[in-house]
């Protein structure tokens, strides 16, 4: 079988080397035309939306609040204190880049016998008039203007708080004894796939959080591909019809005699259309080699740079999946304009030589 399929290339290199080199430029062609066209049909049908809070906003939890099955000191007692959260919190926020970000921090703090509700606000986007060591709170007993020693630190009492009972509204000088619950980080903009994915997993890898939320990143849009993106579909399929035209009319034009003498040597019609069936999978996955090695170390950083929101489309995923559809529809083809010549009854291919 193998050495049949060598002889098979062999001697339709040496006799007619120029179709093939055409077949195997056309594959290339059609196929770095095909990995082009995912990303800028991908690129022309969605779009960043700057708009609502909920597309701004990473969520992570830390500690069920809400879980009455378990009292304050289980749920908070063994937490994580503040001063080896904020470490973990600033690794975060360097991936921010020229993203702004407003950070909310919701955890308890333990005063005395009781357990208190804390925020913490980094205004990364909309800046903060408040003093290093104000507080927003409302505690009984303490009135805006007050002072309060918390870990041993003294805080003034700048403002009644509305959404719990202490709220540190510049971040820096949290007490080590906040046990963060869970973390709210609202985003300038729309952050993109690369830069979600880098906060989340920079957020799971330090601190393990119970659940974790992503904005809804991509919204499609109802509207049709840009002259650009419809010409090169365009000319993808046009190359990838000449391919398929070219190599498989030359193939059915010249496969006769070479089946003829196959069958009157006692080869049987299934290995006659094995060997080439075998040598149409072996020039298209040259072809897929090369498309894929040019595309990927020439062309990809080059249309990314156009275009980075589609950064993350060209995975393996991808390759794999254009690889299997492209070798399933070639070797369908190549199925179809063969199999009636490996089963031509070999007295007529006697007739033929």
């Amino acid at each position: 079988m193998f050495l049949q399929l060598w002889y098979t290339v062999k001697n339709s290199l040496r006799s007619k080397p120029y179709i093939y080199l055409l077949i195997l430029l056309t594959q290339i062609i059609s196929l770095i035309c095909v990995f082009l066209c995912c990303g800028l049909i991908f690129n022309a049908f969605t779009k960043y939306k700057e708009a609502s809070f909920e597309n701004r906003c990473i969520y992570a939890e830390f500690i069920n609040v809400y879980d009455d099955s378990v009292s304050n000191e289980e749920k908070f007692g063994g937490g994580m204190h503040y001063d080896e959260f904020q470490k973990g919190l600033e690794s975060i926020r360097e991936l921010f880049e020229n993203n702004k970000a407003n950070i909310l921090v919701h955890g308890q703090i333990k005063l005395g016998d009781k357990y208190l509700s804390v925020s913490v606000f980094y205004s990364g986007i909309t800046g903060s008039d408040y003093q290093p060591y104000d507080i927003v709170a409302t505690l009984d007993g303490y009135n805006t203007g007050d002072n309060i020693n918390i870990d041993g630190t003294n805080y003034r009492i700048a403002a009644p708080s509305e959404t719990s009972a202490i709220c540190f509204p510049t971040g820096d000088n949290t007490p080590p004894s906040v046990v963060p619950c869970n973390i709210q980080i609202e985003l300038e903009h729309q952050p993109t796939y690369k830069e979600c994915k880098a906060i989340t997993d920079r957020i799971t890898m330090l601190f393990d959080p119970i659940n974790i939320a992503e904005p809804e990143n991509l919204k499609l849009l109802d509207v049709q591909m840009n002259n650009t993106q419809v010409a090169l579909s365009a000319v993808m399929l046009v190359i990838a019809a000449l391919n398929c035209g070219i190599c498989y009319s030359y193939i059915n034009g010249s496969r006769r005699k070479q089946f003829a003498i196959y069958k009157i040597c006692g080869a049987r019609a299934c290995h006659c259309f094995a060997v080439c069936i075998a040598e149409a999978a072996l020039y298209m996955a040259a072809g897929f080699a090369v498309a894929y090695l040019i595309f990927e170390y020439l062309l990809k950083n080059i249309l990314i740079s156009f275009y980075p929101n589609i950064d993350g489309v060209y995975n393996a995923k991808l390759y794999v999946c254009v690889l299997c559809a492209y070798a399933i529809i070639t070797l369908a083809v190549m199925s179809c304009s063969t199999i009636k010549y490996a089963r031509t009854p070999i007295a007529e291919e006697r007739k033929r030589l």
